[in-house]
């Protein structure tokens, strides 16, 4: 038996098991890091994968350290103890062999790889067979069993409303900026309807809601003070960091991204799933569609509308579907405290707000507030327009951000570089991908000042010299590192003027 160990490590989306290679449990020619372990003692076993270490500062011979929060899972005090042994195969990869062959699963079987992925049985490179696997072929019914058996592994935050009607939105995303979450939350709140929004900090992107909303408020906040907040306001946008609603979507996202893959199963299930479990009845979904975006065709937009709906329709929420325009950028700012300016700018109705922003959280708050069987179709947007032009959305805004704690406004980033048109020309438009990856490079969004400010729009007549976009980061050698992949390709293109 090992004495257990807390490791301040913390690993998000797997448990790392640290051992010493003298373990006593385990001869160290039979351990090999990366390998799956399982741990015996708890009050179910416990899977996680094997470090190996020959430094005693770790753990002894005699102890095995576990990561958090991985630790505060096992709840059990330091000390206790366990055993050790490598981990069988779960028997449900058959399920996952048979569908890489090209067979249906049925639910149970669903149900069984998501409850093994759930308890850390898999290995990524396991979950990457099923997410490839999955995307290669699905029926509808595959997909609603995938979010069934989801469902069942998010831990419930009921919520309580009277009109019996709470509404979320989310975007399948790809777009450079798009931050209308803030905006169309503050709409829908000054319209007196229940929207309570959870988000995830960007990991592999320059930016995210919460981390927008973070430049404005406290965003990681208690169960207890996440209630007290939508009590006061019928919302919230705050970050799903402390709750881990569904360790299984958790690590199925998390390989997805390391692998920079998008399967539409995947979005379906993980977006309806974590709703279906806060309690929403009525989900607008925005696909925009675009050469850069998840979705490049309308025929694969039309597809997953379809998908969209057959599992909604099956789990009871009430669904609309927006298929938007993904070809620009919306708003101006590309980097948490240029996207939240671009947000006040809008929120406060001022001169210089991104009127494609604008617009656009318009359109989405509208199709939103015509959830309401009070609001005649059609009448949403102008019912948006109402609210925000009167000031209602930004004092709706600036009640959340006070409720949920307001913090000291984020600075610019200060080193700065303009990027200039190379030649007389016709803006003809935005290489998404590789904008993203200059702003990736300014440190955003660790760097919540860094970023992109685009200037130039699509179809703008542009003279040698004219200002594209800035480029802000905190850290030279971050600052340097976007300048250098700015200089050889701006992500800009220029087209001949016009005769």
């Amino acid at each position: 038996m090992l004495k257990l160990k807390r490791i301040p490590v913390f690993h998000a989306t797997y448990p790392l098991v640290y051992i010493h290679e003298n373990c006593a449990d385990i001869p160290a020619h039979g351990l090999k890091s990366n390998i799956k372990v399982q741990l015996h003692g708890a009050l179910r076993p416990f899977y996680g994968t094997a470090v190996v270490t020959s430094s005693e500062q770790i753990v002894r011979p005699d102890e095995i350290g576990v990561s958090q929060p991985a630790f505060s899972d096992l709840n059990m005090p330091e000390g206790s103890l366990l055993s050790l042994m490598p981990a069988p195969a779960p028997a449900s990869l058959d399920s996952i062999r048979r569908k890489i062959s090209g067979d249906i699963l049925t639910h149970k079987e669903q149900e069984k790889i998501i409850e093994d992925i759930a308890s850390n049985a898999y290995s990524d490179l396991e979950i990457a067979g099923f997410l490839v696997a999955n995307a290669s072929f699905y029926s509808p019914q595959e997909v609603l069993s995938l979010t069934q058996a989801l469902l069942e592994t998010f831990q419930p935050f009921p919520l309580e409303n009277k009109d019996d009607i709470i509404v979320d939105s989310y975007s399948v995303g790809g777009l450079l900026g798009n931050r209308t979450d803030p905006i169309v939350l503050a709409i829908i709140l000054a319209a007196g309807m229940m929207m309570p929004k959870f988000s995830n900090y960007a990991v592999t992107s320059y930016s995210s809601t919460v981390d927008v909303m973070s430049t404005f408020c406290a965003v990681d906040l208690s169960e207890k003070d996440i209630r007290r907040v939508i009590d006061a306001n019928k919302g919230c946008l705050v970050s799903s960091a402390n709750f881990r609603f569904s360790a299984a979507n958790n690590r199925l996202i998390g390989v997805e991204r390391g692998l920079g893959i998008n399967t539409f199963p995947q979005i379906v299930s993980s977006t309806l799933a974590a709703r279906k479990a806060l309690g929403v009845t009525h989900v607008l979904v925005d696909i925009p569609v675009g050469p850069f975006c998840k979705v490049k065709t309308m025929t694969e937009a039309l597809h997953l509308k379809k998908l969209f709906e057959y599992v909604a329709d099956s789990l009871g929420i009430v669904l609309n579907i927006a298929l938007t325009d993904g070809t620009e950028p919306v708003g101006n700012g590309i980097g948490p405290v240029l996207e939240a300016r671009d947000v006040m700018n809008v929120l406060r109705c001022s001169a210089d707000a991104p009127e494609d922003l604008r617009e656009k959280s318009l359109f989405i708050a509208g199709r939103i507030l015509e959830f309401n069987p009070a609001v005649k179709g059609g009448e949403g947007y102008r019912q948006a327009q109402h609210l925000l032009g009167t000031g209602k959305a930004l004092e709706a805004f600036t009640k959340i951000i006070f409720d949920q704690g307001k913090v000291s406004a984020e600075a610019l980033a200060p080193l700065c570089r303009e990027v200039l048109a190379p030649k007389d020309g016709i803006v003809g438009g935005f290489d998404a991908a590789h904008l993203q990856k200059i702003a990736l490079a300014t440190g955003a969004p660790r760097d919540k000042g860094s970023g992109l400010d685009l200037i130039a729009k699509s179809g703008e007549e542009v003279q040698t010299g004219d200002l594209l976009y800035r480029i802000y980061a905190q850290n030279p050698n971050s600052f340097a590192f976007a300048n250098g992949l700015a200089e050889g390709d701006s992500g800009v293109s220029i087209l001949p003027p016009s005769a």
